[in-house]
């Protein structure tokens, strides 16, 4: 009887050496790298490129995926398109590619400094992207200097209003407040006549985002609840000013 126990312990002790050495999650690293790859499809992750330049986060921990890049204010709003060769595209709302996957995983970034692309890799996880909380009265405020940047900009009066939202989307309506200055900004430095008629940049809810000119007024229409994807990018603004000129 103790010959025929310790044959049975010896037998299942081999079972799981055998076990362990068929198990592949420490010692395959093509396992782990996609594993850590799909991983990085839910979560936001800092890139670096290879050049040394300013990288960027993209948070692809919701839909749609947000850019952030290290250089810039801004977070913009992406999309994805096929790309060539399989690939995926990601692009923003003015329709400008930021962002090029290959089958294989590798990311090539198209900043305005490298418009042929440069070659950026992940790193880390950070922090997901969200408009920060703002009051009332931050919104009274920042209303008010886009009010002052506008005048110096222009060399004019230009007005800003706003309806009320919800106080879930005060950061959404005062992210919006900045980048139609910026906007307004690039149209003036870009082409100033087509910019010179602008009086009155005026935000409004509704099922957005959107950026049209009508007459001399800019019209952003946000929706607040939509965190950064609820809003226009500075690029958006710029086309609809620019472009209002030209029909």
């Amino acid at each position: 009887m103790i010959r025929w126990l310790n044959a049975l312990v010896l037998a299942l002790f081999g079972l799981w050496l055998v076990a362990e050495a068929q198990n592949p999650d420490d010692d395959n690293p093509l396992r782990r790298r996609l594993l850590a790859a799909s991983a990085e499809m839910h979560a936001a992750v800092i890139f670096e490129r290879i050049d040394g330049l300013p990288g960027f986060i993209l948070d692809r921990s919701g839909e749609p995926p947000l850019f952030a890049p290290g250089d810039q204010a801004e977070v913009f709003v992406l999309s994805a398109r096929r790309g060539p060769g399989g690939g995926t595209s990601l692009v923003n709302d003015a329709g400008r590619e930021i962002l090029r996957f290959s089958p294989t995983g590798g990311a090539t970034y198209y900043p305005g400094d490298a418009p042929n692309g440069v070659i950026v890799e992940s790193v880390r996880v950070t922090a997901v992207l969200r408009p920060p909380a703002r009051t009332e009265d931050d919104v009274r405020q920042s209303a008010a200097r886009a009010a002052t940047e506008l005048r110096r900009t222009f060399n004019r009066p230009v007005s800003v209003e706003y309806g009320p939202v919800p106080i879930e989307g005060l950061g959404v309506l005062n992210d919006a407040i900045a980048l139609s200055v910026e906007g307004a900004s690039q149209a003036v430095a870009r082409d100033a006549p087509a910019a010179g008629r602008l009086e009155l940049i005026r935000i409004s809810t509704g099922r957005g985002p959107d950026a049209i000119m009508n007459g001399r007024t800019l019209e952003i229409v946000i929706d607040p609840l939509e965190g950064y994807a609820g809003r226009p990018s500075s690029e958006k603004i710029l086309q609809a000013i620019l472009r209002a000129d030209m029909t």
